[in-house]
């Protein structure tokens, strides 16, 4: 059995091989397995993680828990939020009002004084707090700072001079930007790659981005900027 093949049923309460439950056991809440085969779940006693053999990874119960990403997973507890190995045990003494998961071994964390990253020991990885800041991806983060969006490097320093009213993760390149028009793609050094702006708009998939026009319309736009209409 491969623990990729495991789902959560669509209730949520069980897990699922091929279409069938995987173990009698029920939840009142499941979650997707996640490397290295486990996944976090809730009963009566609190929220923690199993393998895929249905097996508890450690003793512990916590108020809330998410996935393993990077052999470290996000829980809460009385106390506040941090993350816990694969034993259950915290990977650091701070308590935090919230945590995210990590990606490319760095997370988005928020403290009294605003939102930074810590590596997998906690540290902080700059000096910086942000009024917002997401998760990373391609060594590049997203960050809100006095209502203006833009992007930050790993070592806090910002990606480019320009600003938005908010920005997505960089994919293949290209990340989302909004402003006061609508939604585009920019490069890595910030600029728009077209004028076009859209009340709705994708990330680029394979050359290719689904958006709404102005007029309602489905469109598909090209990273050279030709938007063909699709209905």
């Amino acid at each position: 059995m491969n623990w990729r093949d495991i789902k959560p049923s669509l209730d949520g309460s069980h897990f699922l091989l091929e279409g069938k439950p995987l173990w009698r056991d029920r939840f009142t809440a499941v979650m997707s397995f996640h490397a290295p085969g486990v996944a976090p779940v809730q009963d009566a006693s609190g929220w923690y993680h199993i393998d895929a053999n249905g097996h508890p990874l450690y003793t512990a119960r916590f108020q809330k828990a998410f996935g393993f990403y990077f052999a470290r997973a996000a829980v809460m507890d009385p106390e506040g939020w941090f993350h816990i190995d694969l034993s259950g045990k915290a990977c650091y003494p701070e308590r935090y009002p919230w945590c995210g998961n990590y990606q490319e071994g760095v997370c988005s964390v928020r403290s009294k004084e605003g939102y930074f990253h810590i590596d997998s020991k906690g540290r902080p990885i700059y000096a910086a707090r942000f009024d917002y800041a997401g998760d990373a991806r391609d060594g590049i983060i997203c960050a809100v700072e006095n209502s203006e969006a833009f992007h930050i490097r790993f070592d806090g320093s910002r990606l480019y001079a320009h600003t938005y009213r908010f920005v997505n993760v960089y994919h293949k390149g290209f990340a989302l930007a909004l402003d006061e028009k609508g939604w585009f793609h920019i490069d890595r050094s910030g600029r728009p790659l077209a004028a076009h702006r859209f009340p709705y708009l994708e990330p680029f998939y394979n050359g290719v981005a689904f958006a709404i026009d102005q007029e309602g319309n489905p469109v598909a736009v090209s990273e050279a900027g030709l938007v063909t209409r699709l209905s």
